[in-house]
């Protein structure tokens, strides 16, 4: 897993804004840069060409000292039969740590899109968020 991970580090370089939801693995890695979401694609291509199962994590980073909105992030969870689960970020080469907020895991981004939904008629639409990620202090009953 870390030489994938190396790998996929070694072929592309982040770049927020470098490419969207509809850029596929290939052309991020056509493109030479990228960002979380197709680090954690490229990776998930790599495991699974590898024959290790492999599946898109989506969430948050709490990054302590930015500002308290967050952008969302992606990982990947890679099966070991001898380990189980394992969850690595190949967009900041670590391991997930408690800084990691899980929210949704699926095959790829197509299975955990933060919003879905399906819209008819003639109006048009506009989405905003505003995510805060922060520290609750240990409260024990």
């Amino acid at each position: 897993m870390e030489r994938i991970v190396d790998a996929v580090r070694a072929r592309l370089r982040y770049e927020p804004g470098a490419t969207d939801v509809e850029t596929d693995a290939a052309e991020a890695l056509d493109h030479g840069r990228g960002v979380c979401q197709d680090f954690a694609h490229l990776g998930l291509a790599a495991c699974r060409l590898n024959g290790l199962p492999a599946r898109y994590v989506s969430g948050y980073v709490h990054a302590p000292g930015q500002a308290s909105g967050a952008a969302s992030h992606a990982w990947l969870d890679v099966f070991f039969e001898d380990r189980g689960w394992v969850s690595i970020d190949p967009t900041h080469d670590t391991p997930q740590t408690p800084r990691h907020v899980r929210v949704a895991v699926g095959r790829d981004y197509a299975d955990v899109p933060p919003t879905r939904g399906v819209f008819k008629g003639d109006a048009g639409e506009r989405l905003s968020v505003k995510v805060t990620v922060g520290e609750q202090p240990a409260t024990f009953p």
